[in-house]
Parts: C-alpha cells; sequence; structure tokens
C-alpha cells in the first residue's frame, strides 16, 4: 500500500509489516476518511482490489466524487465500498473475508489486496455502553477476534490492512492522556501507530507515527485540502 503523503510512505515502508496492523487515528473531524480514501483511491491503480469497508452513518459520496476528480482518468472500477450497520454484521464481515479472498484468487486475481476499514471501534462503542458485563466480555472477545483476523490475513494473503480508528482521553495519574479506543485489545494488535491531530497553522495536520518496536516518534505536517492532503 502507497501513501499519497512521500513522508509518511517512507517511513511506512520501513515499518516491519510483520509487526501488527497499522492504524490512522485521532479526534472527529481532522480528517481520518479524508485520508483513508485518498490512500484508496490512489492505490486502484496498484492493487487489484481496494475493499472500503464505512461503519459510520453516512456514506461519504461527496468525499469520494471530490477526491476521485483527481484522478480522473484513472482506473477506478476496483475500488469497492461496503457499508456496515452494526457490529455484528462488521463481525461476520470480516471472518468471511478470507473467503471472499479465496474466491477472487479462484477467479484468477491477482494476490492484491488492500482492505480499509473505517472505523474499527464506533459500533463496538456503541454496543459496549447497551450491554451488561457479561455482553461487554462477549465484545471484546469479537474485537479481539476480528482484529486477529485481520493480522492472520495480512500475513498468509498479502493483504495490506489499514483501521481508522477514534481518540479517547484517559485520566491517569492526575493527568488526560490520549490513546485508541478499544484499549489493550487494540494495542496488542496495532504495530504502527499514525494519529492525526491540528497544528495552529490552519488548514495543517500534523501526523504523527510510531511503532511497538521503537520508542521515538515521527512527525510529518501537511496541508489539508478539498481534495485530500499534500
Amino acid at each position: 500500500m502507497i501513501f499519497p503523503l512521500k513522508e509518511l510512505n517512507d517511513y511506512i515502508q520501513s515499518f516491519n509489516q510483520k509487526n501488527g496492523l497499522v492504524s490512522i487515528w485521532g479526534e472527529f473531524g481532522v480528517g481520518k476518511t479524508m485520508f483513508t480514501l485518498q490512500t484508496a483511491l490512489y492505490n486502484c491503480e496498484l492493487a487489484d482490489l481496494v475493499i472500503y469497508v464505512y461503519t459510520k452513518p453516512n456514506l461519504p459520496l461527496k468525499q469520494i466524487n471530490t477526491i476521485s476528480h483527481k484522478f480522473k482518468g484513472k482506473k477506478m472500477d476496483n475500488f469497492v465500498l461496503y457499508k456496515i450497520l452494526n457490529f455484528s454484521e462488521l463481525y461476520d464481515f470480516i471472518l468471511d473475508l478470507e473467503h471472499i479472498l479465496i474466491n477472487l484468487k479462484n477467479d484468477g486475481r491477482k494476490a492484491s489486496f488492500i482492505v480499509i476499514i473505517d472505523s474499527m471501534t464506533n459500533l463496538y462503542q456503541i454496543e459496549l455502553r447497551k450491554k451488561s458485563k457479561n455482553k461487554n466480555v462477549i465484545l471484546n472477545y469479537k474485537l479481539n477476534l476480528i482484529l486477529a483476523t485481520l493480522s492472520y490475513l495480512k500475513l498468509h494473503y498479502s493483504v495490506d490492512i489499514l483501521i481508522v480508528n477514534y481518540l479517547r482521553r484517559l485520566k491517569q495519574e492526575n493527568q488526560t492522556i490520549e490513546v485508541q479506543s478499544g484499549g489493550k485489545v487494540m494495542t496488542f494488535w496495532v504495530g504502527c501507530s499514525i494519529k492525526i491531530e491540528r497544528d495552529k497553522k490552519l488548514n495543517y495536520r500534523k501526523f504523527i507515527l510510531s511503532t511497538n518496536s521503537d520508542t521515538k516518534k515521527i512527525r510529518i505536517l501537511s496541508r489539508i485540502a478539498e481534495f485530500g492532503f499534500f
């Protein structure tokens, strides 16, 4: 998977792909969907199939149309958008994904697939607020199995996986820290974290990259426009 920002792409390419999933996260409105859609459409000519799984209420059709104008004339027919309505549907879809990939290979497709989940935990959090503690254990088990399945597909089918996640603020030792939604389950399976933050400059965003194998963080500044980041 190639990212539309060169500095970001150079760093990701040096990341050992066996060391977990890649996650884009940040607070509401920073441009996570914009960036992942731009990445998806950017890769349409490179991958045999780009599967974009969307779990939020309103499909981002306007953003897709706007961003796709930048790629006018390029191959776009291998971009597939799936709308997921609830956490159980997401769970079933991910567990069936291996069969989808096997069928595509049997149809003569190349082994070049990209799967983007936008977003991984919003439906999980909705269910978490509704359920009892016993049901929450089941939800955590399902989230863990979803991430484990994606990691398995990444390793055994050469599938590039990108997940989108939300920011959560937690109180810890009299201070507030920012973490990804999903807790320890997410921390275990995500090997490369890309946090998007607003910058002091208008229409600029900071990309903060870190991995589970390196304590240092890389910071990249990018401008956001109607058609994406540059």
